[in-house]
C-alpha cells in the first residue's frame, strides 16, 4: 500500500509540473518579462509565418508582431523582415527564404538565434558584462558577438547540395566555431572585412573553418539591404525611405529561388510529434493521479490505472525520440 501511495503523489507532482510548464509555454508573449521581447518593424513582401508554442501565426500585416523565446519565422520569396530586440535594441534582418528560430532572450542581452536555411544579418548592441553574448547558431557553426554587426548565410549550391556556412563581420569581431566539433578544431575570431567558410564534415572528418575576405556580392547583398531606422511603436519610429524599399525589391534575386513547402511540413511533423508526446505522458500522470485517489476505495482499479498509466506514460519515450529524429531539412541536403 505503502509504494502505491508514494508512486501515486509522484504521479501527481509530475502531473502539476507538466501542467505548469505547458500553461507557461501557451502564455502569450512568454513569461512575465513583459519587457524582453522581439518585434518586427518593417517587412519587404507578403510571405512571413510566425510559429509559436507549436501554433502558426500568418499575419497580414506583420510589422508588429512580437516574438519570444522559442518562437520561429519563416519567410517566404521576396521578402525580408527586420526585428529589433528589445530592450537592448539590437537588430535582426531575415532575408528572403530564411528560417530562424529564437532560442534565448534576456533583458540583460544574452541572446541566442538559430539559423535553419537562408541569410541574416544582425547589429548586436553592445553588451555591459563579459556573458552577455549575443551568438548564431546552424546545424554546423557557432558564431558569438558581442557589440558586432554580422551576418551567416545558410544556403543550398547551385547543384541543389548544402554550402559551406559562411559567417562574415561588417564592424567589430566574430568568434566562430564548429558547433559539432568546437573542442578539437577550435574557434576562429573574424573581424571586420573578412568572413569565416565553414565546410560540412564528411567521412567523420572534423569540418574545416577557412578565413578570407568578404566577397563582392555579399558586399553587394547587404548593401541593398541595409537596416533601416524603424524602432517598436512604444518609441518614436522613424520613417523608412522609400529609397530603401526600392533597393530591398531590386535585390530580392540574390537568393537562389527556394521551395519552404517541404521544410514547413516537416517543422509541422517534428511539432506534432513533441505535441503528442506531452498529451501522452499527460493522459499517464492524470490516469496515475486517479489511481492515486482511488488506492483506499478500490485498490483493483488503482492498480489497473497506475499500470495503465505508466504504459501511457511510458510511449512518450518513442514519440519524443520520433520528434528528436525529423530534420525539416532532410529533403534538401
Amino acid at each position: 500500500m505503502a509504494m502505491r501511495s508514494n508512486a501515486g503523489i509522484l504521479a501527481i507532482l509530475f502531473s502539476a509540473a507538466a501542467l505548469g510548464t505547458a500553461f507557461a509555454q501557451a502564455a502569450p508573449g512568454g513569461a512575465s518579462k513583459g519587457a524582453v521581447y522581439a518585434q518586427i518593424v518593417f517587412v519587404q513582401g507578403d510571405d512571413v509565418v510566425i510559429l509559436s508554442s507549436g501554433r502558426q501565426r500568418s499575419p497580414g500585416d506583420a510589422i508588429g508582431e512580437r516574438l519570444s523565446a522559442g518562437d520561429q519565422i519563416q519567410t517566404g520569396a521576396k521578402t525580408t523582415v527586420e526585428l529589433v530586440l528589445m530592450p537592448r535594441k539590437s537588430r535582426i534582418r531575415l532575408s528572403e527564404n530564411t528560417i530562424a528560430t529564437i532560442r534565448e532572450l534576456s533583458s540583460e542581452g544574452a541572446t541566442g538565434i538559430e539559423l535553419l536555411y537562408g541569410r541574416i544579418r544582425s547589429k548586436v548592441a553592445k553588451a555591459v558584462e563579459r556573458d552577455e553574448l549575443f551568438n548564431v547558431r546552424t546545424s554546423s557553426v557557432v558564431a558569438a558577438v558581442r557589440g558586432t554587426d554580422f551576418g551567416c548565410d545558410v544556403i543550398l549550391g547551385p547543384s541543389g547540395q548544402a554550402a559551406p556556412t559562411r559567417v562574415y563581420c561588417f564592424e567589430g569581431s566574430v568568434d566562430v566555431a564548429a558547433a559539432e566539433a568546437e573542442a578539437a578544431v577550435g574557434s576562429v575570431l573574424v573581424e571586420a572585412g573578412a568572413m569565416a567558410i565553414v565546410s560540412p564534415a564528411a567521412g567523420g572528418a572534423a569540418p574545416e573553418i577557412r578565413r578570407t575576405a568578404i566577397d563582392a556580392d555579399t558586399l553587394t547583398f547587404w548593401k541593398a539591404n541595409e537596416f533601416t531606422q524603424a524602432m517598436p511603436a512604444a518609441e518614436p519610429a522613424l520613417p523608412v525611405a522609400a529609397a530603401t524599399a526600392a533597393a530591398n525589391v531590386a535585390a530580392a534575386a540574390q537568393l537562389p529561388a527556394f521551395d519552404l513547402g517541404p521544410i514547413r511540413k516537416g517543422i509541422s511533423a517534428k511539432n506534432g510529434a513533441i505535441l503528442g508526446s506531452a498529451a501522452l505522458f499527460l493522459a499517464g500522470a492524470a490516469l496515475g493521479g486517479t489511481a492515486y485517489y482511488l488506492r483506499d476505495s478500490d485498490p483493483k482499479l488503482s492498480d489497473t490505472l497506475m499500470l495503465s498509466g505508466l504504459l501511457t506514460a511510458s510511449l512518450a519515450v518513442p514519440s519524443l525520440v520520433l520528434a528528436i529524429s525529423i530534420d525539416p531539412l532532410a529533403g534538401q541536403k
